[in-house]
């Protein structure tokens, strides 16, 4: 008998340059042996250089993706990407809630809320959109050090404030919190 190998979701953005996004996420898992599936919530025109355009999918789509592809192959877990806009994280969450009571599926959500340049790339709500709807019982969450500053509306520089964010973030429900770029 064949052994199936085991399938992940990766819910995020496109990126046409292929360095990040869902085609990072979908090269990970096929050089780790797990197939992948995806979500697709925004869609680029990008380089190393540039991001030239981008056109956001209606969130009805991407719940739909979601669903869709939950019900026929299920995933032993699922990551999120950037998503971009607030109606989005509502939306990913919507999608995943049944399906995670229901299989207790681990989850680990990247809050993409920050550019290459460490620039803050949306308004409040949808830092808030993460904080209310995504961290609590997520399995894990991995932002980086702005992106973490962001979430706790304050300076996260030092090794201190690293470990201070990092508590801080637990409190909001992860199981775990990875804080990356945090060197000391």
């Amino acid at each position: 008998m064949l052994k199936q190998p085991v399938s992940v979701l990766t819910i995020a953005g496109s990126d046409s340059g292929g360095a990040a996004g869902l085609q990072a996420d979908l090269k990970t898992f096929t050089a780790l042996g797990v197939y992948g599936m995806s979500a697709v919530t925004v869609v680029t025109a990008q380089n190393s250089v540039q991001v030239a355009a981008l056109e956001t999918m209606p969130a009805s789509l991407v719940k739909a993706q979601i669903e869709t592809v939950l019900q026929d192959y299920g995933a032993a877990a699922i990551k999120t990407g950037f998503l971009g806009r607030a109606n989005l994280v509502e939306a990913v969450a919507e999608a995943l809630a049944a399906y995670r009571a229901e299989q207790d599926t681990p989850l680990v959500v990247d809050p993409v809320l920050v550019n290459h340049r460490g620039e803050p790339m949306f308004g409040p709500e949808v830092t808030d959109a993460y904080r209310r709807r995504l961290l609590p019982g997520c399995t894990m969450v991995t932002p980086n050090r702005r992106e973490a500053a962001l979430l706790c509306g304050r300076k996260v520089e030092s090794w201190s404030q690293v470990k201070e964010a990092a508590r801080e973030l637990k409190a909001l429900g992860p199981d775990a919190v990875l804080i990356t770029g945090a060197g000391h």
